[in-house]
């Protein structure tokens, strides 16, 4: 139970490099975790002391995840549209059919990105929503 709290926020899945180099930076060593770090490693840093700094920087990394994801979540839904061509009259020219639910569907994602370009942690992502 002890070492719960500091578990939880190294075992983030938004933990990025530029996270792990923040963290490393609070402590003032390298703490960077790879495949084959014992636990029992990690525990013996005694970085506890460090836990508000490392909660800190772990709550930023879940935050920008967030973004990262729902970003990555529109990106999936559009790879999903198609677009039906149908021709009009007798022009040789063809004109998009049924864009009601693309239009629905552009005005929610221009919503939600307006939305998470506003947040405060759009840094790492920001050349993408725009």
């Amino acid at each position: 139970k002890v070492h719960l709290p500091l578990l939880a926020t190294l075992c983030n899945p938004g933990l990025r490099p530029r996270h792990w180099s923040q963290m490393c930076e609070a402590v003032g060593y390298d703490i960077t975790p790879t495949e084959e770090t014992p636990l029992c490693e990690t525990l013996s840093y005694g970085l506890e002391k460090n836990l508000e700094q490392l909660e800190e920087i772990s709550g930023v990394a879940s935050k920008e995840f967030a973004l990262e994801k729902a970003m990555q979540k529109m990106k999936e839904e559009w790879a999903e549209v198609c677009f039906v061509f149908i021709p009009y009259r007798d022009t040789g020219v063809s004109i998009l059919s049924s864009v009601e639910d693309i239009q629905m569907l552009l005005d929610d994602h221009i919503v939600k990105v307006q939305t998470m370009r506003s947040s405060p942690f759009i840094g790492p992502f920001e050349a993408e929503f725009k």
